[in-house]
This record gives structure tokens, sequence and C-alpha cells, in this order.
């Protein structure tokens, strides 16, 4: 299985990045890279480097394209704890579906 790589969108506290780095993964936040860029630019980002995009902007699904992958995290506690929490455990359980080319 490939590495799985992400980028966070800037809605997304950095301490996110700070501890999926700890478990591993290729992560990077929206603000590391491209601070403030338009949404078009994230996934023009993520189809280049082959990343997965992680927000919690619902108007991604507007810009979807077959070439890249989305999570796009809903939940009503948004702190960075909560956050963390789901999608770790959607990491867990959906791995080997979330590979990256």
């Amino acid at each position: 299985m490939k590495l799985l790589k992400f980028i966070i969108d800037e809605n997304i506290s950095p301490i996110i990045v700070t501890e999926l780095k700890k478990l591993n993964y290729d992560v990077v936040h929206v603000r590391e890279i491209c601070k403030g860029c338009p949404d078009n630019e994230i996934i023009k980002l993520a189809k280049k480097e082959n990343r997965i995009v992680i927000t919690l902007d619902k108007d991604f699904g507007e810009l979807f394209s077959e070439d890249i992958t989305i999570i796009l995290i809903r939940i009503k506690d948004q702190s960075p704890k909560s956050i963390l929490e789901t999608l770790i455990k959607f990491l867990k359980q959906n791995e080997g579906l979330l590979e990256t080319k």
C-alpha cells in the first residue's frame, strides 16, 4: 500500500497536522504552502502532489474532481481534539480505500 498523503484545509487547526505527523502520515497544512489560496488552487495542489484534501468546507463538494479524494468532516464539535479523534477513527476504518497514486 502506498503512503497516504494529505493536505489540510485552512479551516482545520494546524494541531491536526502535528498530530498526524506523529502517526507517520505525510501531511501539510494549506497555511504552510499556499496561505489564503482559493479552494480551486488547493484542488490543483492536491492533484499535483497526489494528496487527499481534508476539510470542513462543504464548498469542496462543488469543486470535486475524479482525480482527487476529499475527506469532508461534518461534526458538531469542531475542536481540534474532536476532529482528530474522528479523523483517526475514519482513517483506521478506511485506510485501504484511500490509497493515493
